[in-house]
């Protein structure tokens, strides 16, 4: 996941060339940016994620809190020891805004939050090791909502699917005696595709879940096909609109065509 320093767009103009000289992008287009760090408000200048909320806010996650960005001001969202409502942990790492609105935030070692933005207030959802229906690890790496607004989240150790009617989770592990199970527990990435196929990215190998079985179809990098993936460990997966899947990989980028079922790779 990308580290980096939060940069807010705040206009553009193609009249600007013409007052300032600059050469002009190719869309005709002139970014102007603004750096946005702890001097302002920002709790680190260590930015992990960053997302849009159904209101307009900007979320921003860093391993000393979540902040909150209206355009103007930040703020704050720290654990509080004597409230149970707070944010579970300041290591704060993966975020998402599901179909209804609601913003899920993910931390290192601290599970899940969902916030509520009527209240200001957190609900924790943590590992429970007597309880198989709690999350599979407390380490959050992804969090992804689906079309049909099914919440998956990708931890350190299982795949987690939640089930909001009875507030649990469905965990999926990998299993060296059953070869479709997921290929590995550490769940660094997580996409759609056109075709509603959910795909799971590992630090060993690539996944498709068939939902109705909780079965996983598994791709991984084999040196004698050149048709294969470039590496097993998966760094980013998109889904293009003709259903076609782009898979980042630690060497190298591969493109899965639907219809042959083979990867391209790109160096």
């Amino acid at each position: 996941i990308l580290t980096f320093t939060l940069l807010i767009l705040l206009s553009f103009s193609s009249t600007t060339y013409a007052q300032n000289g600059d050469k002009p992008s190719s869309n005709g287009k002139n970014f102007r940016f603004e750096n946005l760090t702890t001097d302002d408000g920002l709790l680190s200048n260590n930015v992990r994620n960053i997302i849009q909320d159904h209101q307009g806010f900007i979320w921003i996650t860093t391993a000393n809190g979540l902040n909150r960005y209206d355009g103007n001001t930040f703020k704050a969202f720290v654990p509080d020891p004597d409230d149970p409502h707070s944010i579970s942990s300041p290591n704060v790492f993966a975020l998402q805004v599901d179909k209804q609105g609601i913003l899920w935030v993910g931390t290192w070692g601290g599970g899940l939050n969902r916030y509520d933005h009527n209240t200001g207030k957190f609900t924790r959802y943590l590992h429970d090791p007597d309880d198989s229906n709690s999350l599979s690890h407390n380490m959050i790496i992804n969090i992804y909502s689906d079309r049909n607004g099914t919440l998956w989240i990708g931890t350190s150790i299982g795949l987690n699917r939640y089930v909001p009617e009875k507030e649990q989770f469905v965990r999926y592990f990998h299993d060296p005696d059953d070869p479709h199970s997921i290929s590995a527990n550490f769940v660094g990435e997580l996409c759609e595709d056109s075709l509603g196929r959910l795909w799971v990215g590992t630090t060993k190998g690539l996944n498709l879940l068939e939902p109705s079985s909780g079965k996983f179809s598994r791709f991984f990098y084999n040196p004698d096909d050149p048709h294969s993936l470039s590496h097993n460990r998966i760094t980013e997966v998109l889904g293009d609109e003709n259903g076609g899947l782009w898979v980042a990989t630690q060497n190298g980028l591969n493109f899965l065509d639907p219809e042959t079922g083979k990867f391209t790779r790109y160096k």
